[in-house]
């Protein structure tokens, strides 16, 4: 979160945005070593804006299960997709984020 809050330069609105998602990391205990899942990150990411995640029909074939409206949400209103461009067929909601996905998803979901 860090480095986004110094990459935003002087967007203020984007800033505003990355402290309200540190915030709920820091309220929830998120972080500080521990794992996290690639479809709960996601989760958190958007309930951390306040963006409640919608269903639609499923597209990728792991779309669906306890994260399948997060993913769903990420499709529709982001066009989401990993870099390996792979996410025409998965998610991986199970696998754990590296760092560089976290970053990669908050530069897709995060406003500017």
């Amino acid at each position: 979160l860090a480095y986004q809050i110094l990459k935003s330069g002087d967007n203020r609105k984007r800033k505003a945005e990355l402290k309200k998602i540190a915030e709920f990391f820091m309220k929830n205990d998120i972080g500080a070593g521990n794992t996290i899942s690639r479809g709960e990150f996601a989760n958190i990411l958007l309930l951390a804006q306040g963006i409640v995640p919608t269903p639609s029909p499923a597209v990728w074939n792991d779309e669906n299960g306890k994260y399948k409206d997060t993913i769903s949400t990420l499709r529709t209103k982001y066009n989401f997709a990993w870099l390996d461009q792979f996410a025409q067929n998965y998610f991986q909601p199970d696998k754990e984020i590296t760092l560089g996905e976290a970053l990669y998803l908050m530069e897709k979901v995060v406003r500017e």
